[in-house]
Formats: C-alpha cells, sequence, structure tokens
C-alpha cells in the first residue's frame, strides 16, 4: 500500500490557512442569505408574534389538557386502590380472628396449633400491607385528614412502651426508654405519631442483633421542636443505601433477610411526620446500628 504523502511544515500553515478563509466565506454568505431571508419576512412582521403566540398557546392548551387527564387518572387509581383495600380488610380480620380462636383450642393437636399461628402470622402481614397501601393512597390523593392536637410528650412515650415491650421481649430485645423530666407539650396527630413510633421500634428490634438494645428518648434539638429518638445496636445500614432507605418498595437487602414486610413503613412515616409540620431523618453505620429522629414543632 502507497503511504500518502506528508505536509510540511510550510504546506500544513499554507492549507489551514485556505481552510480558515474558505470557512470564513461560507459564514459570509450564510449571514447574507439569512440577512436577505429575514428582509424578505419584513413586509409580514405582524404575522411572526401572532404565529407564535397560536403556537405557545396550543402547547399551553395541550399542557392543561394533559395534567388534568393525569389527574383524573391518579384518581381513578387512589379510589380502585382504597376500593380493593377496604374489600380486602373486612375478610382478612376475620381471618385473623378465627386463626387466632383456634391456635388457642385445647383439643387441637400440635400440627393444628402450628397451622393456624401460621394462618394468623400471615394475615396479619397481609392486612399490615393493605394498610399501608390505603395510606400510601390516601397520602398521594390528598384526601389524608391530620387531627393536631396538644399531646404530652412522656405519656406518648409511656404508651408506646406499654405495646412493644412485649414484642421486645419476645425478640430477645433489651427496650428502655430515657424520657425528660418535663412533660413537653406537641403539636401532632397523636394516632398519626404513634404509628410513626411503633414502625421505628419495630423495625429496630427486628433488624437488632441477638440481645441487641432499643433506647426511646426525647431531646430538645432547637428552641422550636422537641425530638423523638430511637436508637438500636443492630445490623446497620451500609451508606450506599442511605438515599434508598425512604423510597416505596425498597427493602435494603431483602434478598439475604427472613424478615417480612413490603419496604413501604417507612416512607409513610416520613410523609405523616412532614404533614404535622416535622421531620424524619436517621444516621446509620454497618455492624453498629442505627439513630432514627422525629422532629415535631413544641406547642
Amino acid at each position: 500500500m502507497v503511504s500518502p504523502p506528508r505536509l510540511n511544515g510550510t504546506e500544513k500553515k499554507l492549507f489551514f490557512s485556505r481552510l480558515i478563509i474558505t470557512l470564513a466565506i461560507f459564514a459570509i454568505l450564510a449571514t447574507v442569505q439569512m440577512s436577505m431571508f429575514i428582509d424578505k419576512l419584513e413586509p409580514y412582521h405582524y404575522i411572526i408574534p401572532l404565529l407564535f403566540s397560536s403556537i405557545m398557546g396550543s402547547f399551553i392548551g395541550w399542557n392543561a389538557v394533559l395534567k388534568q387527564r393525569l389527574e383524573h387518572s391518579s384518581r381513578i387509581k387512589s379510589d380502585f386502590i382504597a376500593s380493593i383495600s377496604h374489600e380486602l380488610r373486612t375478610p382478612l380480620t376475620v381471618i385473623i380472628g378465627f386463626s387466632k380462636i383456634m391456635s388457642e383450642m385445647e383439643n387441637l393437636n400440635i400440627r393444628g396449633h402450628e397451622f393456624a399461628q401460621r394462618i394468623n402470622l400471615s394475615g396479619e402481614h397481609l392486612l399490615s400491607f393493605v394498610n399501608n397501601i390505603l395510606d400510601i393512597s390516601s397520602i398521594e390523593s390528598g384526601s389524608i385528614r391530620l387531627s393536631l392536637q396538644k399531646i404530652q410528650l412522656n405519656n406518648l412515650i409511656d404508651e408506646c412502651m406499654m405495646l412493644m415491650s412485649p414484642v421486645a421481649e419476645e425478640a430477645g430485645i433489651i427496650l428502655t426508654s430515657k424520657k425528660s423530666e418535663d412533660n413537653h407539650i406537641i403539636e401532632a396527630d397523636e394516632f398519626r405519631l404513634k404509628q410513626v413510633i411503633l414502625n421505628l421500634l419495630s423495625n429496630a428490634i427486628k433488624y437488632n442483633k441477638k440481645s441487641g438494645m432499643v433506647i426511646l428518648s426525647t431531646e430538645h434539638p432547637d428552641d422550636s421542636h422537641y425530638r423523638i429518638l430511637i436508637e438500636d445496636t443492630g445490623v446497620g445500614i451500609s451508606s450506599e443505601l442511605h438515599k434508598k432507605l425512604f423510597t416505596q418498595f425498597e427493602r435494603l437487602d431483602h434478598h439475604n433477610s427472613t424478615i417480612r414486610g413490603a419496604g413501604l413503613g417507612l416512607s409513610i412515616s416520613k410523609s405523616l411526620i412532614h404533614m404535622m409540620g416535622g421531620n424524619l431523618d436517621f444516621s446509620s453505620k454497618k455492624d453498629t446500628g442505627s439513630k432514627f429522629w422525629i422532629d415535631i414543632p413544641k406547642k
């Protein structure tokens, strides 16, 4: 194969100079042609704004129609989810009730008791999932209603401890509380705030180590908020998974876990706390443990 001839330094400079001149000439010609084209449009200058306005109007109108259709579809989806969820809750409640009765029957053999307990656990898991779906649907549709009221913080801590102590004891986890000497007053929806605290305590117990600890305490981080803090000595969360923690249906490292769940509780909790004017955040380190805190406006 014959190699192409190589240019020396002078020839290269001459070649690039001619190339630049040629490109400059083309640019000038293009500018002249554009100027002539604009001059030809001058008699119709009044049409261009009208044409532009018409195009923008059509775009805005189309965008409004699209937004309306999306909102309508979202409402249909939320109504459908709510309807199906309500239809599921009634039979699930019956199944859970009867399975509980069966598991306590004395004339049932060991295998029968085992089956009844499995039915009960599965029913409760499914009911919890249905309730979470209902909450998500209500939050997304804006139909959820909060009843903000004055709450004595220490009383709320005592109620949560009473409800979760048997769960912790059964799991072999030490659950303790540290309350302020003053029974501070906060403003929140008591039912929903309790739901969030119980969810965080449940996670701290489930994802803990054998004979681990969970501490429920209160703090005063600034002049306008009180803080509810849940600390555990559990497995922790690796830093690369932190940003996914509050994502719906995201169960971190679920492939290596036997713990049931749908990955909805934290997402719902964060939305509920935000609706109360507060904030839910966390810090965690793998194999060390986690801290979750709720900042709620004080009254």
